[in-house]
């Protein structure tokens, strides 16, 4: 009894000394409690907020407890040399304010988004699983009437909370903590929907920052803007994603009493597009264009270059040809920054904009925030990189000016640039619309069609601007063409139909589901309209900066039009009084897109066609490359690699722009395509094929037999010929001297396994064509030889013996 009556005790001290706690704290509270006067800097919004003695503070409305809201942000200002540039995204995600009781309230971040129907039993376990983490406790300092909350930011606003960069940022960087005597609050802004915090942070910096005056001082200071954004309160209907359209998309996990398993819900990003009314949908249904509840506007970032501006606009209006085929007339539009309105920023999430960043990298992407619930887009800053236009001039002329005048020259007419900026502006828009890449678009195009001037002008070199189908490389001198560029396409316009037609609100997930599959079976009786997942690297139709339904015919019209282009390269590139920097650049992208051309063909082995079918569609999701493309893929290669392609490799040239030889140049080139020709992954296909398919003892017979013909003998072979078949015997004595990793008998029977490439007849594989190399050697040695010649191959054969015992 004694022993319980001690237990009962010491329950009651502790819930008195809690109770005790509890009351100091809100004695506290009530102490700082803030009443705002006329003494305080007052702004209305989103959130009330309000200002006094470098102390922040927001009132939140009872309304807003519970709602979903989006927390985006972004650098406004940063220092030189950082990884990073203004308007570039730092952080985001989705939050909420949950009132804990009367005297505190919480920051939570949402983590997976999980559906579920509120209504049964499963949802609680679901809500119990589901824990939103908090991200900060602030005490209520009380409020203008008794539905609003004043909270304290200040000291959260300077913190070091993941809340405004993630943390993996900081690596990158080379920073850790804030320094909060270097850090304060510039500015809260807030608007109807939407409150806009700018803040400045000092970090200390590591000492291995790669950023120099970061480390030389020792800290790094960033500029922040975070827009906290009201997220609408009926979500926008989800389009469920399907493999065969091109979108990025969002995973969600469902639980439903009905089904057997939890499943992985994918639904794609989109912006929400809606009739203005009921008149309207009813129009829209009969097939009438009307316009939507509200447009997607782009704005153009008012420090880029005035001669520019036009051209990425007309890039952003150019998509309503496509939104027409899904039933919206002037659904989007480019805009000019009004810069004379003070209540705008570049940063606030309520505008979507193409940010120019003066930096020298050759780069421009489409990024979009999305709203996790649904998809819905609700804004995007694209980025437009200054040196892009370098890569443009690169591409333009390396493809092109064989048979395109205005592409000659180092330095081009405004409206030759501003075309191929409009085409950059109208591909990063697709991406922000929610378009994946779509590599398979350019296969739709027949190669000769691609040589056919009246063909072109109707249909374009490639189906999509969403493929890296830059410009028409096979097009030559006599064949008339004068529009090289790619546009808005076929692919692109069935993409908004399925993506963004309006299908009604009567309809279910189920019934919407069944009518855009219809879409889809019939699209895909039209070559045009495919698609294949992007990142697919073993499909030779679906490749980046590929044209044409043969790669193998393409790549040596490519190669026909390089050699005119390096016939005229020293006349187009140089400048009396300058010396051959431009040559020595322009140089090095025709070996960049000869080594393209021969990457695109090498595809070809060891390949394998992936079609993104469902169960209803016939044919083959996988198929292997057929055997007779892949020898011809080799072919090719030997013909134009393997055999040294002397018209690359011009004195005059070379001879301008470095001290490397030619035996260099060409032996980089070609260890660059061995390489790839052994590449792991593709041996490890290659070795899975069956004896009527092409497989690795062919691939291996096939270079050796090209690399050592009979023919390079008779000629008594030189430096170039000796040089390639040490790349060839030295990758596969690499190869053939890796060891196996051991397995238990355990793992195995778990399914475990070693090195695929072992555990197959590659070793075997690799052994025959060394000792082919030794017999071919032997009778190479036979015959009469320079004196270079028979040390080669007297080393050749005391290698390979040394390396496999022969």
């Amino acid at each position: 009894m004694k022993y319980h009556l001690n237990i009962y005790l010491l329950i009651i001290i502790t819930l008195c000394s809690n109770i005790s706690h509890a009351q100091k704290r809100r004695d506290a509270i009530r102490d700082n409690i803030i009443v705002p006067d006329s003494t305080y800097i007052q702004d209305e919004g989103l959130f009330n907020v309000y200002n006094k003695n470098d102390k922040w503070y927001l009132e939140i409305h009872d309304s807003l407890i519970g709602r979903d809201l989006m927390a985006v942000t972004r650098y406004s200002s940063l220092i030189s040399g950082a990884p990073f540039f203004a308007g570039e995204l730092s952080n985001e995600m989705m939050i909420h304010f949950d009132k804990q009781d009367t005297s505190r309230m919480l920051l939570r971040a949402y983590g997976n988004v999980v559906i579920t129907d509120m209504a049964t039993p499963i949802s609680v376990a679901v809500k119990k699983s589901s824990l939103s983490p908090i991200i900060k406790s602030f005490d209520i300092l009380g409020g203008t009437t008794d539905s609003h909350y004043i909270i304290d930011v200040s000291d959260f606003l300077l913190s070091d909370a993941n809340f405004f960069m993630k943390p993996d940022l900081k690596t990158v960087f080379g920073i850790s903590n804030v320094d909060n005597s270097r850090s304060f609050v510039r500015s809260i802004k807030s608007y109807p929907i939407n409150t806009e915090f700018k803040v400045l942070k000092t970090f200390n910096a590591l000492n291995n920052s790669r950023i120099k005056a970061a480390k030389e001082i020792g800290a790094l200071s960033i500029e922040f803007n975070t827009s906290i954004i009201l997220l609408p309160k009926r979500p926008m209907s989800k389009r469920v994603y399907d493999p065969r359209i091109g979108y990025f998309w969002n995973t969600y996990d469902s639980f439903s009493e009905t089904s057997v398993k939890a499943e992985k819900i994918k639904t794609i990003v989109r912006w929400r597009l809606e009739p203005k009314s009921k008149a309207d949908e009813i129009k829209q249904m009969n097939g009438e264009l009307i316009e939507p509840a509200k447009q997607i506007v782009f704005y153009i970032d008012p420090a880029t270059p005035d001669k520019w501006k036009p051209y990425l606009k007309q890039g952003v209006d150019d998509w309503n040809v496509a939104f027409e085929h899904a039933g919206w007339k002037n659904a989007i539009r480019g805009e000019y920054w009004p810069t004379d309105d003070t209540t705008m920023s570049l940063e606030d999430a309520r505008y979507s904009v193409i940010r120019y960043l003066a930096s020298p990298y050759e780069n421009a992407y489409g990024p979009n925030v999305n709203d996790p619930r649904s998809g819905e887009i609700i804004e995007s800053h694209v980025c437009w990189y200054h040196n892009l236009m370098k890569l443009l001039h690169e591409w333009y002329f390396i493809q092109t000016a064989a048979a395109n005048p205005s592409a000659r020259g180092m330095v081009y007419e405004d409206t030759v640039m501003g075309k191929l900026i409009r085409f950059v502006s109208s591909h990063e828009i697709g991406h922000a619309l929610g378009l994946m890449h779509n590599m398979m678009s350019s296969y739709a195009t027949p190669v000769e069609k691609l040589r056919d001037k009246e063909w072109l002008d109707i249909y374009g070199h490639t189906s999509s601007i969403m493929d890296y189908a830059r410009f028409n490389y096979v097009a030559q001198p006599q064949d008339g063409v004068t529009d090289f560029s790619p546009r808005i396409n076929d692919y692109d316009k069935w993409a908004i139909k399925w993506g963004y037609s309006y299908l009604g609100k009567d309809k279910s997930q189920e019934q919407e589901n069944m009518i855009l599959n219809e879409w889809v079976k019939e699209a895909y009786e039209n070559k045009r309209l495919h698609y294949t997942f992007e990142g697919i690297t073993t499909d030779p139709r679906s490749q980046m900066e590929d044209l044409g339904d043969d790669a193998i015919i393409a790549s040596e019209y490519g190669i026909q039009n390089l050699k005119i282009i390096v016939d005229s390269l020293i006349y187009w590139t140089t400048t009396p009084g300058r010396d051959y920097s431009d040559l020595k650049t322009m140089y090095q992208a025709v070996e960049k897109q000869f080594n393209r051309y021969v990457g695109h063909v090498i595809t070809y082995i060891g390949g394998v066609y992936v079609n993104p079918l469902t169960s209803e569609m016939e044919g083959d999701v996988f198929k292997v490359v057929e055997y007779e493309k892949q020898v011809k893929a080799l072919d090719f290669i030997s013909q134009n690699l393997f055999e040294a392609p002397r018209w690359l490799l011009v004195d005059g040239i070379l001879n301008k722009i470095g001290q490397e030889r030619k035996a260099d140049y060409l032996k980089r080139w070609q260890t660059k395509a061995i390489a790839m020709l052994l590449d792991g992954k593709r041996l490890q296909r290659l070795a899975a094929s069956g004896e009527k398919e092409f497989n690795m003892f062919d691939l291996f017979e096939g270079i050796s037999s090209k690399i050592f013909s009979d023919n390079w003998i008779s000629d008594d072979i030189g430096q170039f010929e000796r040089n390639l078949q040490w790349i060839y015997i030295n990758s596969l004595l690499e190869l053939y001297s890796v060891e196996k990793r051991k397995l238990s008998l355990e793992r195995m029977n778990m399914g475990g396994y070693g090195n695929d490439m072992l555990d197959s007849d590659m070793k075997p594989a690799i052994r025959s064509a060394l000792l082919d190399i030794l017999e071919k050697s032997d009778k190479k040695r036979l015959r009469k030889l320079s004196v270079t010649n028979s040390a080669h191959f007297d080393e050749i054969k005391k290698v390979i013996k040394q390396n496999i015992g022969a």
